[in-house]
């Protein structure tokens, strides 16, 4: 006897028989028993119950393969960039192809009972699965040790698969585009509003960013610390603190005839770090002038 987990046209092999219990599980659901599958397979029943023990272990790894199948088909359909947009998108794909898939309705039909369990399952080796595979979509949200490296997105695949289970478990919509239109915005609304906090600051319509209301000279925003503004990506902060005649005479230059300096510093130090802070790190196409006297008053404590 060959290896169980050899593929191929071998009845005895692993891959053949799953591909037979998963082509009758489309037909007869859970109804499917060892002697059907036997008979399909060529082999028999003595044979599968020796590896296999009962039909339910069977079923349980063909539902196990069609899930990794409806992800496998969706990522052709509909691939993930990553991104909140591209992870909605693919995953709203997984749940319609699940919910269309002919094995879906032939388990709501033989066994309603346990069909209707799924919505709720807790645990079980299917669940686990679908919530890793969810997990593992999750992984470019946090490059940095993914959903284990950010409690808060650790969180996001149960509670994806919660919401998903109503939206994928419906075979009675399948042929009624207005209803499957229905579960799959709501399942997308959904999910957008669960990975919200990693989302792009301007949105996930592609869209350009939208420029901050106060910007330096080489694109830098005020940010917290001592330190002052943070530099943009790839450009070398070289603002630093102290006197700067270019800076004094610009604000000369800057005020209209008779307007007295926004700030009178009781140093000539003070003055140059205020001056400094405000023309220097701040754009004044951006910046209020109400804003720019308190950005001067922090520059000179």
């Amino acid at each position: 006897m060959s290896s169980r987990f050899s593929y191929g046209h071998n009845p005895y092999s692993t891959g053949h028989v799953i591909s037979t219990v998963r082509a009758l599980m489309r037909t007869d659901g859970l109804d499917v028993s060892l002697t059907a599958i036997a008979r399909g397979c060529g082999t028999t029943r003595a044979f599968l119950y020796s590896n296999w023990k009962t039909a339910s272990a069977l079923h349980l790894r063909a539902l196990r393969a069609e899930l990794a199948q409806a992800f496998v088909t969706a990522q052709r359909a509909c691939p993930s960039d990553g991104t909140v947009a591209g992870i909605t998108a693919h995953l709203t794909e997984v749940v319609r192809t699940v919910r269309r898939h002919p094995t879906t309705a032939a388990v709501a039909r033989s066994s309603p009972e346990v069909f209707s369990a799924a919505y709720t399952a807790a645990t079980g080796p299917l669940t686990q699965d679908a919530v890793e595979r969810i997990g593992d979509l999750l992984h470019p949200l946090h490059p940095h040790g993914g959903i284990w490296g950010d409690s808060e997105l650790g969180s996001r695949p149960w509670k994806i698969l919660w919401i998903a289970r109503p939206a994928a478990l419906c075979p009675d919509a399948v042929g009624d585009r207005c209803r499957e239109d229905t579960l799959d915005n709501a399942f997308a609304e959904l999910l957008r509003d669960l990975l919200a906090p990693w989302a792009p600051p301007h949105g996930d319509d592609g869209g350009p960013p939208t420029e901050p209301a106060w910007t330096g000279r080489n694109g830098s925003v005020p940010g917290p610390g001592k330190h002052g503004p943070r530099p943009a990506p790839g450009v070398r902060h070289t603002i630093t603190g102290g006197s700067s005649p270019d800076a004094m005479r610009q604000a000369k230059r800057s005020r209209p005839p008779g307007q007295r300096p926004l700030s009178t510093p009781a140093s000539g130090r003070q003055a140059g770090r205020g001056q400094v802070f405000r023309f220097a790190f701040c754009n004044q196409r951006h910046v209020p002038e109400e804003a720019a006297a308190r950005l001067t008053a922090v520059g000179t404590r």
